[in-house]
């Protein structure tokens, strides 16, 4: 007789798409990945001030932000190395409040490890968009510092 599955053992649904920053990533192309895998949701790690590229064009984060918005996949953002005011308050840079403008939720300090794993997992719960973010935004084994008013 087989055992039930346990609720930490449900599948995955794989189309997440992760993404290291770094100065001149085309995300032009990163945007071209993100359809050809039709990816529901796009992990980004950013640089250590918590902060990307921003500007118009190819290199512009907020404007990839907003192009995944536009097909419904969600990008959450992950600063795990940020230190003072980008660790304590992401949205402390102009950049940083232009991605959570486009529609990029903050996962702060969250490894982009976890994040691309955890993303999976709550797609694989049947998670759309908005409910993804909540859901992302919960701590579950430690993987996310509460926010500050959760505190």
């Amino acid at each position: 007789a087989q055992r039930p599955r346990e609720r930490s053992r449900q599948a995955v649904d794989g189309r997440v798409v992760a993404l290291r920053l770094y100065p001149g990533l085309d995300l032009h192309a990163a945007m071209a990945a993100v359809e050809r895998a039709d990816a529901r949701a796009v992990v980004v790690e950013l640089y250590g001030s918590a902060t990307g590229p921003e500007g118009d064009g190819r290199h512009s984060l907020p404007e990839f932000v907003g192009a995944c918005a536009e097909r419904d996949t969600l990008v959450a953002t992950t600063a795990p190395g940020a230190v003072g005011a980008a660790a304590g308050a992401p949205a402390a840079y102009e950049t940083t409040l232009a991605i959570a403008r486009a529609g990029g939720v903050s996962l702060r300090d969250m490894t982009i490890e976890a994040a691309t794993v955890k993303a999976m997992w709550a797609l694989a719960q049947g998670e759309q968009p908005r409910g993804l973010a909540e859901l992302l935004l919960q701590p579950i084994a430690g993987e996310i510092a509460p926010a500050d008013s959760e505190r």
